[in-house]
């Protein structure tokens, strides 16, 4: 535009149309993250067990997951919800291996005289690398599908004493 001054009157109008735009991408967003929380804490409290050697680490997961909800419903930012997905997978992982080694110390104590038993290899996988996000519209796709990650799960099962989807 030759002469755009004479629009600018409208730009606060526009501006609020992109406000809720966002407003709106940020509640889902925000609704997502609170989803994957929930789904990390149960992740934990299902391999911690009921009444197992583990209960601090589950207890130390629950607060650290309560400030997790606390800092999504402060978020401002798209960017910083979609950080705090990698780093909540991330400390669900971490706490997951730390509850695993404590559960299989206390399941398997050496004998008198006898060596430590040698630790198994387990494979941790995401459940959105082995399940990818992919349109199902036949049955040959269900198929196909299947056939992957049945594949992805057997390599990885065959280079490791066992496998951990979280």
């Amino acid at each position: 535009m030759s002469k755009p001054y004479a629009r600018i009157k409208d730009l606060s109008e526009l501006m609020q149309g992109v406000k809720i735009a966002y407003g709106t991408l940020l509640a889902q967003k925000k609704e997502e993250v609170l989803a994957i929380i929930t789904q990390c804490r149960g992740d934990v409290h299902t391999l911690a067990g009921v009444g197992s050697r583990a209960n601090n680490e589950v207890v130390k997961s629950d607060d650290r997951f309560a400030e997790y909800q606390q800092r999504v419903a402060s978020a401002t930012s798209l960017t910083i919800l979609d950080a705090m997905i990698t780093q909540l997978l991330s400390y669900k992982d971490q706490v997951c291996k730390r509850i695993e080694l404590m559960l299989h110390e206390s399941t398997t104590p050496p004998k008198a005289g006898e060596k430590a038993p040698k630790p198994q290899k387990i494979a941790q996988i995401r459940r959105y690398d082995v399940f990818p996000v992919k349109r199902l519209t036949s049955r040959e796709d269900v198929e196909q599908y299947l056939e992957g990650i049945r594949k992805k799960l057997y390599d990885t099962l065959e280079a490791n004493d066992s496998i951990q989807i979280n």
